[in-house]
């Protein structure tokens, strides 16, 4: 039998268990990913495969914890993808596994006729996914995370039709009046406009896959204020208290002395007789007397007892609805965290969300390697081959890098650009993170735009994993952003490792 050549694939689910109700809970498995070549290194397509996956504890070699069969068929390019814990047991049971006891070792063998004549594929130990299975029977609560970042205001609600007013209280007994100062005349109240109904809300655009970000585009205007709620019927008015009795009005003043009357002016000189004939002009009229002074002002009487108050007048119209007061800052919001660019994070740094800040890409904290070759050879001795890695979106980095990976395997022994990122691993606080790979086209476009937050960034060119041809890779300048397509795979460039959350 012809031993198989394969790649692993092995990538832990992102919802971790939480130790109360109402989230999800962690799923009893383990999703494995690979691709089957024969000994001449041609594909093994669509055809039925069997699989033996064994759990060791401890070592290597140590004792069967978990065994289980699968059978499952590989697609044209000898790509399978199943989940351990889902087969067919043989010993044990994957929901008993005490994942906190020590190291697990997963060994794989596999028949490629779909029998059960396995082979022995190798045994390797599992770095992340215990954490995440121990998590699901641990009843210990861990620190408390950092709170996440204030989510945006959800759109406002509709007001709600106003509450019947309660009935008044009775009417406490009237304390003694002070001097009524004059009150000035209410002016009319303008009536309320009405409100128009909400505009509806525009559709949120596509995210483009790798173009740079464009100019913000306008904003759309408001919609028009929803109307008011319906107000409320008035309560019943209290009783009206007793009027006081009426005081004694004050007697009159005095007359003041009247003044003494002016001299009469003096009277004009008569003009001289006209001749008899044409009459005269008519004479100016004359100046009139001079008017005497008034006599003073008599002394103002005492003011009369106030009288007892009036009956109340009916109430006036409401007056319109005040200005809404500002709304209250939002809480943190429950649930999932909120993850945020720049934030270090899972062994990295953040610099691209999605889903509100629930998922992303994280990016290493400094380079793999400064000058490091994208396939393994010596220029001019090994063979290019077309690894049918053409993936560009994001997305697409992981599943170019096992593609590469298991077309080029270990050439003539020297590292390469993704062999030496899925080989990178850092451990934070105990936790060991070892699921990176080499940036897609798009993926690395998007951490050239986010480079400012992170530190040591080259002006040269970096490796993505997306491949044009048999000889030719895309990089991307870090200096100006530039996209190149047509680098020989024999160039040394630099490699900057992401992992997705």
């Amino acid at each position: 039998m012809k031993k198989i050549i394969y790649i692993i694939a092995v990538g832990l689910m992102s919802q971790l268990a939480f130790p109360t109700s109402g989230y999800a809970q962690t799923p009893n498995a383990i999703p494995y990913q690979a691709v089957a070549r024969n000994s001449s290194g041609n594909l093994i397509a669509s055809q039925n495969i069997s699989l033996r996956f064994t759990l060791h504890d401890g070592t290597a070699t140590g004792t069967t914890v978990f065994q289980e069969t699968q059978t499952v068929t590989t697609n044209v390019l000898g790509l399978f993808s199943v989940n351990i814990g889902q087969g067919t047991p043989v010993s044990g049971s994957f929901s008993t596994i005490n994942w906190a006891s020590g190291a697990k070792f997963t060994q794989v063998e596999m028949d490629a006729t779909g029998g059960t004549t396995y082979i022995d594929m190798g045994t390797q130990q599992m770095m992340s996914v215990p954490y995440a299975l121990y998590a699901a029977h641990s009843n210990d609560a861990g620190p408390a995370g950092a709170t996440g970042a204030t989510g945006a205001n959800g759109t406002d609600g509709t007001n709600g039709a106003q509450g019947i007013q309660g009935i008044a209280g009775a009417t406490g007994a009237n304390g003694t009046n002070g001097l009524i100062g004059v009150t000035g005349a209410n002016g009319i109240d303008g009536t309320n406009g009405t409100n128009g109904t909400n505009g509806p809300q525009g559709p949120i655009g596509f995210i483009g896959p790798t173009g740079p970000t464009g100019a913000n585009g306008t904003d759309g205007t408001n919609g028009t204020d929803g109307t008011d709620g319906a107000m409320g019927a008035d309560g019943t008015n209290g009783t009206n208290g007793t009027n006081g009795t009426d005081g004694t009005m004050g007697a009159n003043g005095t007359n003041g002395t009247d003044g003494t009357m002016g001299a009469n002016g003096t009277d004009g000189t008569n003009g001289a007789d006209g001749v008899n004939g044409t009459n005269g002009l008519t004479g100016a009229t004359g100046a009139n007397g001079i008017d005497g002074t008034n006599g003073a002002q008599g002394t103002q009487g005492l003011t009369g007892a106030t009288g007892t108050n009036g009956t109340n007048g009916t109430n006036g119209a409401v007056g319109a609805t005040g200005a809404q007061g500002t709304q209250g800052v939002t809480g943190a919001t429950g649930g999932y965290p909120v993850h945020t660019i720049g934030e270090n994070y899972m062994g990295g740094k953040v610099f691209f969300v999605y889903d509100n800040g629930q998922h992303g890409l994280i990016a290493a904290i400094a380079d793999q390697s400064s000058s490091i070759k994208w396939y393994p050879g010596t220029n001019g001795v090994a063979t290019f081959t077309n690894s049918l890695a053409w993936g560009l979106s994001v997305g697409s980095g992981s599943k170019n890098t096992a593609i590469i990976i298991a077309n080029q395997g270990l050439g003539d022994g020297t590292n390469y650009a993704a062999r030496i990122c899925n080989e990178y691993y850092v451990t934070i606080g105990g936790v060991n993170y070892g699921d990176w790979y080499l940036p897609s086209h798009a993926e690395l476009l998007l951490l050239y735009y986010q480079r400012s937050v992170f530190s040591g960034f080259s002006t040269g060119y970096y490796w993505s994993s997306s491949e044009v041809g048999n000889s030719s890779a895309y990089s991307l300048n870090f200096n100006d952003g530039t996209m190149n397509n047509y680098n020989w795979k024999g160039d040394y460039k630099c490699v900057r490792a992401i992992r997705a959350f």
